[in-house]
C-alpha cells in the first residue's frame, strides 16, 4: 500500500497556492475628510447634492444659550475651498427651524426644503442671487406638518416635496405648477400612521416616495402615474423595516435603502420587472441608520450609513458580484445624518461629527487593487493607507500650500495613529510608511527610562524641505503607565539624531485620557527613526491641566483652528477583501519555494531510503 503522506502534503501545498491565485484584490477605498463648519453646533439634518462637479450641502445650526440663534446654512465648494453663508436664522434657539434639510438644483441654483418644529411649518429656499424662503404648508389648523422633508426637480424644473404631516399622520406631497404650490391629488398614503423617512425621486415626469408605515413597521413606497397616486405597495414587511429610507432611480428602475429596526441591519431593495427583491446589505452589530443611497455613472448603487455599534461612518457598495462594505472613518462619533452623491465614480458624502459637533464632508475615490467595478485600473490618487505586518503605509495626494494633511494609520502593533503634515509647496502626492521596530541595530542605543515603541517614519516621492512641520499622534494605555510606576506627564516621544547619535526628546503634548488610554501629540521636522518611552526625568505638557481628565479622543483635526482641514482617512482594517495583489505574489513565492523544498528533500530521502515511500503493510 502505497504511503499517501507526500502525496497529501504536496496537494495541500497546491491547494493552498491556488487559493493565493483566486483570493480576491483588497477593496481599496481611499476617503479624504474635510471639516466644512464647525461653528457651534453644525451639521446635523444634512443634504448633499452636486453642481457642476462641485458637492454643496444644507445644513441645521444650532447656537448654545447666549449666542440664541438657529437656522439653516448652506455651504459650498468653490473648486478650491468650502463657503458657506446663512439661509435662514431664528433669533431664540429654542425654535429650532432648519431641521430635515433636503437639498437639490435646478439650472445651478440651490432650493432647500426644511421643517420650521416651533411653527410646525414645512418652509421652501431658493437662491437665485439672494435666499428667498417661503412657507409652503402650515397645516392649517394642524402644528405639525414638514417633517422629514424631501425635495426633487421633475423635468420642467419644478419643486416638489415630500413631508410627513404629525397632526394627521399621513404621507403628504406638494408641487409647484409654476404658479403656486398645489397638494397633488390629496396625500399619497393616509392608511394609518404612515410618511416617516420619506425619500422623493422622479422617474421621467412622475413622483415616486419611499416610506416607513408607522403602523405596521413596514417599508412601503408610491409612485404617480396616469394623472393620480398609484395603490402604495409594503415593499418588505418582514420585522419592523423601512426607517431612514432613501430611494433612487437606474435605468427606471426604484430602488431603495433603508434601515431594519427588529436585526440592526442595512437593507436594500429593488424593484425588476415588476417584483420587488429585499436583500441584507450589512448587519455585522447594529448598522445602518441614516442612510442615503445614489448610483454612479456605470449605474452602480452606492450607501452611506452610521454604524451605531462602533459610532462609525461606512459605505456599501456593489461591484457586480455582491455588496461590499467598508469603515470610513471610526475617529470619534461620527457619520449620523449621512448623505450620498456622486461625481463620477467617486463617492461624496457629507456627515455629521457628534464628537466635534461639526459638518464634515468626504470624498472617496478607488486607489488599488483594481477597481470597484472588477476592473484592473490602479492608481494612485486622493489619499488612504493600509496595513500590512509590522509596516502601515498611507499617502496623499494634491495637498495645497500651507494646509496640514492628515493621514491615519490603523496598525494594531503600533500606537501611532495619525501623522499630520503641514507644507511650504504644493504637494501632488507623498507616501508615508511607518515601522514597528522590534530591534534596533547594535550602534543605536536604546532610550533612557522604559522603552513602549520604536517606530521608523519615512517619506516617499516628496523632497523633505517641502515639510514645513509635522505632528505625531499617539497613544498608550495608562494600565501600562502605571505598570511601570510613571505618570502620565512622564511619556514623551525621541526623535534618533544620526548625526551626534544621540535620543533627542520632542515636545509631547497630553491632548485627551479616555477608556485608560492617554492620547498625545509630538512635533518633529524630520522624520526617521523614533521612539515612546517614559521616565521619571521627562516632562510632558499636560494641555487638559492638572491630573489628566476622561476626555474624548483627538479628533481628525490637526490644527487648533476652525479653519476646514482636508484630512486623509485609511482604509480601515475591517474592510472587505483581503490583502492587496503584491502580498498575495509574496506568499504564493513562498509557497512555491516551500514546495519545490519538499519534493528535493524527498527524492533525496528516497535515493537514500527507497523504501520509505511505502507503507510497511502492502
Amino acid at each position: 500500500m502505497v504511503n499517501s503522506r507526500p502525496v497529501v502534503l504536496f496537494i495541500s501545498l497546491f491547494f493552498l497556492c491556488f487559493c493565493v491565485l483566486v483570493a480576491p484584490v483588497s477593496a481599496a477605498w481611499t476617503w479624504t475628510d474635510t471639516m466644512v463648519d464647525n461653528e457651534y453646533d453644525a451639521g446635523r439634518w444634512n443634504s448633499i447634492a452636486m453642481n457642476g462637479g462641485n458637492p454643496a450641502i444644507s445644513y441645521y445650526v444650532y447656537q448654545p444659550p447666549g449666542a440664541d440663534m438657529a437656522g439653516v446654512k448652506y455651504a459650498w465648494y468653490d473648486g478650491a475651498a468650502w463657503n458657506d453663508e446663512v439661509v435662514f436664522w431664528a433669533g431664540d434657539n429654542t425654535l429650532h427651524p432648519g431641521q430635515y434639510t433636503s437639498l437639490a438644483f435646478s439650472g445651478g441654483n440651490p432650493s432647500i426644503s426644511w421643517y420650521y418644529p416651533q411653527a410646525g411649518d414645512l418652509y421652501y429656499s431658493k437662491k437665485n442671487g439672494a435666499w428667498v424662503n417661503t412657507r409652503i404648508d402650515n397645516g392649517g389648523v394642524n402644528t405639525g406638518v414638514g417633517r422629514y422633508t424631501s425635495i426633487a426637480f421633475d423635468n420642467a424644473g419644478n419643486p416638489a416635496i415630500s413631508y410627513y404631516d404629525v397632526d394627521d399622520a399621513d404621507l403628504n406631497f406638494t408641487w409647484y405648477n409654476g404658479a403656486a404650490w398645489i397638494m397633488r391629488d390629496g396625500p399619497p398614503d393616509a392608511g394609518g400612521d404612515v410618511g416617516k423617512f420619506t425619500s422623493l425621486a422622479f422617474n421621467g415626469g412622475n413622483p415616486s416616495i419611499s416610506y416607513y408605515d408607522v403602523t405596521n413597521g413596514n417599508l412601503k413606497y408610491v409612485e404617480y402615474a396616469a394623472g393620480a397616486w398609484g395603490a402604495p405597495v409594503a415593499v418588505d414587511t418582514v420585522g419592523d423595516v423601512g426607517w431612514n429610507t432613501s430611494l433612487a432611480f437606474n435605468g427606471g428602475n426604484p430602488s431603495i435603502s433603508y434601515y431594519d429596526a427588529t436585526n440592526g441591519a442595512l437593507k436594500y431593495a429593488s424593484r425588476a420587472g415588476g417584483a420587488w427583491t429585499a436583500v441584507t446589505v450589512d448587519n455585522a452589530g447594529d448598522v445602518g441608520r441614516f442612510t442615503s443611497l445614489a448610483f454612479d455613472n456605470s449605474g452602480n448603487p452606492g450607501i452611506s450609513y452610521y454604524d451605531v455599534t462602533n459610532t462609525a461612518l461606512k459605505y456599501a457598495w456593489n461591484d457586480g458580484t455582491g455588496w461590499q462594505t467598508t469603515t470610513i472613518n471610526t475617529t470619534g462619533d461620527l457619520g449620523m445624518y449621512s448623505s450620498l452623491a456622486f461625481n463620477g465614480a467617486n463617492p461624496s458624502i457629507s456627515y455629521y461629527d457628534w464628537t466635534s459637533s461639526a459638518l464634515w464632508y468626504v470624498a472617496g475615490t478607488w486607489a488599488g487593487g483594481g477597481n470597484p467595478l472588477g476592473g484592473g485600473a490602479n492608481d494612485l490618487s486622493g489619499s488612504g493607507s493600509l496595513s500590512v505586518g509590522d509596516a502601515c503605509a498611507g499617502y496623499a495626494s494634491m495637498v495645497e500650500y500651507g494646509r496640514y494633511v492628515n493621514i491615519t494609520f490603523h496598525c494594531d502593533n503600533s500606537a501611532i495613529s495619525m501623522i499630520s503634515l503641514l507644507f511650504n509647496t504644493n504637494i501632488s502626492e507623498i507616501l508615508v510608511t511607518t515601522t514597528n521596530k522590534d530591534r534596533l541595530p547594535p550602534s543605536i542605543p536604546l532610550i533612557n527610562g522604559t522603552g513602549y515603541e520604536y517606530n521608523n517614519i519615512e517619506m516617499f516621492r516628496i523632497n523633505l524641505s517641502s515639510i514645513d512641520e509635522g505632528i505625531i499622534y499617539f497613544s498608550i494605555p495608562l494600565s501600562w503607565i502605571t505598570q511601570h510606576g510613571l505618570d502620565p506627564e512622564n511619556i514623551v516621544m525621541l526623535h534618533y539624531n544620526s548625526v551626534t547619535g544621540e535620543w533627542e526628546i520632542l515636545d509631547t503634548d497630553i491632548i485627551s485620557v479616555t477608556g485608560g488610554t492617554v492620547y498625545y501629540r509630538a512635533y518633529t521636522s524630520s522624520f526617521s527613526l523614533f521612539a515612546i518611552g517614559g521616565d521619571s526625568s521627562y516632562h510632558t505638557t499636560n494641555l487638559l491641566g492638572g491630573q489628566p481628565a476622561e476626555t474624548p479622543p483627538p479628533t481628525t483635526v490637526a490644527t487648533p483652528t476652525k479653519t476646514p482641514v482636508p484630512t486623509s482617512t485609511m482604509m480601515p482594517d475591517n474592510s472587505s477583501g483581503t490583502f492587496p495583489l503584491t502580498y498575495l505574489w509574496i506568499a504564493l513565492l513562498i509557497l512555491i519555494i516551500a514546495s519545490v523544498g519538499f519534493i528535493v528533500l524527498k527524492i533525496r530521502k528516497r535515493e537514500e531510503y527507497p523504501d520509505w515511500w511505502f507503507d510497511d503493510e502492502e
